[in-house]
């Protein structure tokens, strides 16, 4: 998810909130575990995501996954490197 967010972010999300388009999320995924991506698009429960490096081609890019698989949305983040 560079340049947004780095390795050494800390991330607080919340399973409370509604998703919507442009959110960013943590994705439970059988290929590369637990992974931040953005919410492209939202059809029938289903949510389309990508990543924000779009130089970067992610195989989870445009893959679509239901919402027992969003453990959180991300609600406010922590970089450690400007402390």
């Amino acid at each position: 998810m560079a340049p947004n967010y780095l390795d050494n972010d800390l991330v607080i999300t919340t399973k409370l909130a509604l998703f919507n388009v442009n959110d960013v999320v943590v994705l439970k995924t059988n290929l590369d575990g637990n992974v931040l991506k953005r919410i492209k698009s939202i059809e029938n429960n289903t949510y389309e995501v990508e990543g924000d490096n779009k130089s970067y081609d992610s195989k989870i890019n445009n893959m679509f996954f239901k919402k027992n698989q969003i453990l959180g949305k991300v609600i406010l983040k922590f970089n450690f490197l400007s402390f």
